[in-house]
């Protein structure tokens, strides 16, 4: 069984749409299915890409959420519409709406969107001011105004980004063991941000303090779960595929642990890999 992996394909930065789709579908054409480690487009497009992506690879997809996708909204009120409107939709599949999907005989489909949770690196540093905290709502409690000018209270962002993370990591964790339960050999696990600092090797930010990067581009939380997980569960092979940093990284943490993170490019969506199983 062969799978299509595309992440950050952000499609509210793409000219013609329906033909950049349209290349993603011919690359996954050998594939059972696709999946999407989020970062599809922003909120107010969402549903509208999603049926686009529907009616255009006519192929199961299995999707979560980035931070992007909630770009002119708020976190629950767009994880309702989407939720809704997979209902009505023939292959999309929202992967924080179920504990897994059952994907081969032995081979399970576990994915919540995520969030970093600023636990690995200083997020002290002022070196970076993520769109997140404008763009998104549930982030407006931590502006304030102060002589004129937006000030940003760094612990009121980190408390709602923790929180946020935690609600993921819980609905994965919940998700492996119903799945290592109903006897499952090999579970692809989908989420958006980069679970192990490992695995974040971005050019993005290179004039900026890595230090500074890690806190908003890794989620430690998931990735301590993760690791736990695999070691307690040595039968079962774990394939982690995530985005977010824009950068390729694949590689083996455990015998039975791969992690692969995927390269895009706004503007130009692309296949990020393939998963053989």
């Amino acid at each position: 069984m062969k799978l299509a992996w595309a992440t950050d394909i952000h499609l509210d930065c793409v000219g013609d749409v329906p033909e950049k789709v349209s290349l993603l579908a011919k690359s996954s054409n050998n594939c059972e299915s696709l999946i999407i480690t989020g970062d599809i487009t922003i909120a107010p497009l969402l549903i509208q890409h999603l049926q686009l992506i529907e009616s255009i690879l006519q192929k199961p997809f299995y999707f979560v959420l980035g931070n992007h996708d909630y770009y002119f909204s708020d976190i629950i009120s767009t994880r309702q519409k989407v939720a809704q409107a997979c209902n009505s939709l023939s292959f999309a599949r929202y992967l924080a709406t179920v504990p897994y999907i059952r994907i081969k005989r032995d081979v399970a489909l576990v994915g919540h969107d995520g969030w970093y949770d600023a636990l690995n690196g200083n997020y002290n540093n002022n070196e970076i001011l993520m769109n997140d905290w404008i763009r998104i709502s549930d982030f407006s409690v931590a502006m304030r105004t102060v002589s004129n000018s937006q000030v940003i209270n760094k612990e009121v962002i980190v408390r709602i980004a923790r929180a946020i993370c935690q609600a993921s990591v819980n609905h994965v964790a919940n998700g492996i063991k119903s799945a290592i339960r109903d006897k499952n050999s090999c579970i692809v696990v989908a989420t958006h941000v980069p679970p192990f600092k490992e695995s974040y090797n971005s050019e993005k930010y290179n004039n900026i303090n890595f230090s500074s990067v890690l806190p908003w581009y890794t989620s430690k939380t998931m990735g301590d779960m993760l690791m736990k997980a695999a070691k307690t569960y040595p039968h079962v092979k774990f394939v982690v595929l995530s985005g977010h940093a824009h950068s390729h990284y694949d590689e083996d943490l455990l015998n039975n642990l791969n992690v692969r993170v995927g390269k895009s490019a706004y503007g130009s969506p692309q296949i990020a890999g393939y998963v053989d199983i």
